[in-house]
């Protein structure tokens, strides 16, 4: 029997068996997969590792186990914000069967802030959030702590990246600079779990050659763990239709008990996925989801990033209940559901999209695989197709009438080209300059400036700014899904929807401004609003709150907070979300450095008369050089 060392500082050792054992705990006494156990050796050798496994393989339990078993702080980063709450119970559930005792569990995102600075069990997090702790941002007092704990705490860090895609080049410059300052130079366990990696990226992430990660030629960087087996039902391609033909199909299929799954490549406008809930709503009307006693009931569900996350658990819980006992549903959603989502629909309308709404050969396979995902079961694929009627080039591996074999889908996976990782890594460099990272790791106190500055990569590039709602609940009102006493007093907000910039420009005017700071001792987070009754002026907020100015839109901490009225019109429900259509103008500045282009948008407000431009940094694309 093989021993695996652990390395938690107690010298202890954990055999194949007791590995295996854990894993049954977890499963519910079944046995785990071979490539389970074997990824669960390279975890416990402290090695960084692939997981190439199809869907209903089980990666993020082959991941998690043995890394709980480690002793190790464990980061699990997931590509969309919408997921991470979504996997907070699942995750809960495996940690409490494999430890001892409950671990503590947080989750950091864009909308919610990290009280205990990584020093909880385990983290939640996105790409972005986590490359924004790297530099230690945060709250003023406490932002070391996040570097410190990921690189220099006695307890050691372990990355698992979680579906894992084949990134664009600007997600894919984040995961490349993490690998290089934490897998490669700070010698950070790393783990990569996914179903559509082609092997053009994996040969590029595990560095082979020796060229991107200079090392002993006895050093690999990444073992890779394959599952070849097939482990979900069959998926049969049906052909393309019609967004309108895809929506009449399924309340018709959805009307014989079937279970139907509707993906849109967008929310609002023409096309997407709040119009088509609006045309169903007057044909299914009773069976269209509500909330009840705090729960979802009815069978036509609506899952997307624009609904507060409230709303989206208990529709998620709903989608579960209805799955689990094939109960029929139609539920309509958007890339949102491509991961994570344990679902095994019996038809799906897979959104095709068009110009920079294409649908991506990764995120089709992905998708599909929430189609007949358990062994046993078939399924229908659809491609709906929007009104200029574009078909995505990968549709030529499809035959209509003929089974989606895992064959076809290598094939269709092979089609993603990993990007330039020279071009990458240069980005990358450009944007987090080497000081920034200096002055948070090495403490070099003249790059200070830089680091204040804010200068970040986020995924879209482009700032987010969050969205809070007033409204009145059994007579008292509550902001930000807290009572408003919580809320001024700084609490962190429960609901919140986060705005484009474009978006912020045109709802500024008819929303209150809230600012977020500490107080005189930095102590205790503080809320101010701009105007209100004691009438304060943005310079006012700016020097109570220790601002001298708020031009970089990455750190300016603002919100904007829609009263009652302005609510019910831009967010008629819950299960449509954000509605509001249209955006405000943004321009385009000079930035004085040739591989950047510099944006503006200006924020306004007539009563007191505002008027607060925020500015932030793109890499010139490769048509602006």
């Amino acid at each position: 029997m093989r021993d695996v060392f652990v390395p938690n500082g107690e010298n202890m050792t954990i055999s194949t068996e007791e590995l295996k054992s854990a894993f049954r705990r977890v499963l519910h006494g079944e046995e785990p997969y071979s490539h389970q156990v074997e990824f669960g050796r390279e975890v416990m050798s402290e090695r960084n590792a692939i997981l190439s496994a199809g869907t209903g393989s089980g990666k993020t339990e082959a991941a998690l186990v043995p890394a709980l078993l480690s002793g190790k702080r464990v980061f699990l980063l997931y590509p969309t914000k919408a997921l991470l709450h979504d996997q907070f119970g699942r995750v809960e559930k495996i940690a409490n069967n494999v430890l001892d005792k409950s671990p503590r569990i947080v989750v950091d995102t864009g909308d919610d802030d990290d009280a205990t600075g990584y020093s909880a069990d385990i983290v939640l997090t996105n790409l972005d959030k986590f490359v924004f702790r790297m530099f230690g941002y945060g709250k003023k007092r406490y932002g070391y702590s996040y570097p410190f704990r990921l690189t220099r705490d006695r307890r050691k860090s372990l990355l698992i990246f979680d579906e894992a895609h084949a990134y664009d080049e600007t997600i894919f410059a984040h995961l490349w600079f993490v690998l290089n300052k934490l897998t490669y130079e700070k010698r950070v366990q790393t783990l990569l779990l996914s179903a559509t990696l082609p092997e053009k990226f994996i040969t590029a992430l595990r560095d082979v050659e020796h060229r991107a990660f200079p090392r002993p030629d006895t050093e690999g960087f990444f073992a890779l763990v394959e599952d070849a087996e097939r482990r979900t039902g069959t998926q049969l391609y049906s052909g393309t239709v019609s967004q309108d033909e895809a929506i009449e199909k399924a309340a018709r299929l959805f009307a014989d008990g079937r279970r139907v799954v509707l993906i849109f490549r967008r929310i609002r406008g023409d096309g997407g996925l709040q119009a088509a809930w609006k045309k169903l709503r007057g044909e299914l009307g009773g069976e269209m989801a509500r909330v009840e006693d705090g729960n979802v009931v009815g069978s036509v569900l609506a899952y997307h990033g624009g609904q507060l996350p409230p709303h989206r658990k208990r529709v998620l819980k709903r989608l579960l209940e209805l799955d689990g006992e094939k109960e029929p549903y139609l539920l309509l959603a958007t890339h949102a559901m491509e991961v994570g989502v344990d679902i095994s629909t019996e038809v799906m309308f897979c959104g095709a999209g068009g110009g920079e709404f294409m649908l991506d050969p990764d995120g089709f396979v992905q998708q599909i695989g929430r189609c007949a995902r358990r062994r046993g079961e078939s399924g229908e694929v659809f491609l709906m197709l929007d009104k200029e009627g574009e078909v995505p080039s990968f549709a030529e591996k499809l035959e209509e009438g003929a089974e989606i074999s895992p064959e076809t889908k290598r094939s269709i996976t092979a089609m993603n080209e990993p990007p330039d990782t020279a071009r990458a890594e240069g980005g990358i460099e450009y944007l987090h300059d080497e000081a920034l990272y200096r002055y948070v790791h090495d403490h070099v106190p003249e790059n200070r400036e830089l680091w204040e500055r804010g200068v970040l990569v986020t995924r879209d590039w482009e700032p987010n700014i969050e969205l809070v709602f007033s409204e009145e609940r059994d007579g008292e009102t509550w902001i930000g899904g807290l009572p408003q006493q919580r809320f001024w007093g700084g609490d962190e907000v429960s609901e919140s929807v986060s705005l484009t910039m474009g978006q912020a420009v045109l709802l500024a005017p008819r929303c209150a401004w809230v600012f977020t700071g500490r107080d005189e001792a930095n102590d205790s987070t503080v809320r101010l609003a701009l105007g209100g009754e004691k009438q304060r002026t943005l310079d006012e907020v700016r020097g109570q709150l220790g601002y001298p100015n708020m031009r970089d839109a990455r750190q300016a901490p603002i919100m904007l907070l829609a009263p009652e009225g302005v609510r019910k019109e831009i967010f008629e429900d819950d299960n449509l979300g954000l509605s509001a259509e249209g955006n405000g103008e943004i321009k385009s500045i000079y930035s004085g450095y040739p591989n950047i282009t510099r944006y503006e948008a200006t924020l306004k407000k007539r009563n007191p008369s505002t008027t607060l431009k925020l500015q932030w940094d793109e890499p010139k694309k490769p048509e602006e050089e």
